[in-house]
């Protein structure tokens, strides 16, 4: 919880809710990178798979949907929903070397977790959709594969698993 806690944007200069990836705020793999404002410190962006994976950690750590922690968490996800790209993480010039295309299925697979944890946030109701969004994204040979190579996506033994598990998740009944 203690790790949470620094990883979380709930009492920061940013209290947006959501997660990044590590308490070091400079620290590269914050994929979302550094927020500067006059008036606070710097602090690490929130971004989607942090905010996810964070939301997974507080359901393990035996946190419920009434928690100011995880309606946090659950808020940020419904504010910043996207099924094209991970959200937080701002645009490069080349979507081929950038977190924010090239962690699209990972996103997916971390948001189906959530939403099985978390049935009833409002994120959760994306469920169809985003199966939708995986069927059609599903190549001819069975596979999936990012177009992105930044995060290894690009290869289908890593796109393919993640691809797999959030399907299974969102289709799966209650």
């Amino acid at each position: 919880m203690q790790f949470l806690g620094r990883c979380q944007n709930l009492n920061t200069g940013q209290a947006d809710g959501g997660f990044f990836f590590t308490p070091r705020v400079d620290d590269p793999l914050n994929k979302a990178g550094i927020l500067r404002t006059s008036s606070t410190q710097p602090a690490a962006r929130s971004y989607g798979t942090a905010t996810a994976d964070g939301l997974i950690a507080l359901a393990a750590c035996g946190l419920n949907s009434k928690d100011p922690r995880v309606e946090a968490a659950m808020s940020w996800l419904e504010r910043n929903k996207s099924l094209d790209e991970v959200p937080g993480i701002a645009a490069k010039e080349q979507p081929k070397s950038s977190s924010h295309h090239g962690l699209k299925f990972y996103y997916f697979c971390s948001l189906s977790r959530g939403t099985r944890l978390f049935p009833d946030g409002a994120f959760s109701k994306q469920r169809q959709e985003m199966a939708n969004l995986l069927i059609d994204l599903q190549q001819s040979d069975g596979a999936w594969i990012n177009d992105s190579n930044a995060m290894r996506e690009d290869d289908p033994l890593i796109a393919t698993p993640f691809a797999i598990t959030a399907l299974s998740l969102f289709l799966r009944k209650h």
